[in-house]
């Protein structure tokens, strides 16, 4: 996705959100990542990635309820339809 594309597709979810500076990181191999301050935006470059994204987060949520000694990320999904289209990851 374009910076503008994702600031369109952010705004959806978090409409009073100030996306002043944004910093992309596109050169994973599954992700691109976009960073405004301290929020990370994580959109899966294909469907089969972001078919695994969900499992991803069940997985974290599943450690995280064990009470690890090291914090654990919490997704919060963003759709399109019915299909997860990106992730902020906080």
């Amino acid at each position: 996705m374009r910076e503008k594309e994702v600031v369109a597709f952010v705004k959806r979810y978090f409409p009073h959100l100030v996306m002043e500076e944004i910093t992309t990181n596109n050169s994973g191999w599954d992700n691109d990542l976009f960073i405004n301050n301290k929020l990370v935006f994580r959109f899966p470059k294909s469907e089969e990635v972001a078919a695994k994204v969900t499992s991803e987060g069940e997985i974290l949520t599943a450690v995280k309820a064990r009470n690890p000694l090291l914090l654990i990320p919490e997704y919060e999904y963003m759709h399109e339809g019915d299909k997860v289209k990106g992730v902020n990851i906080h």
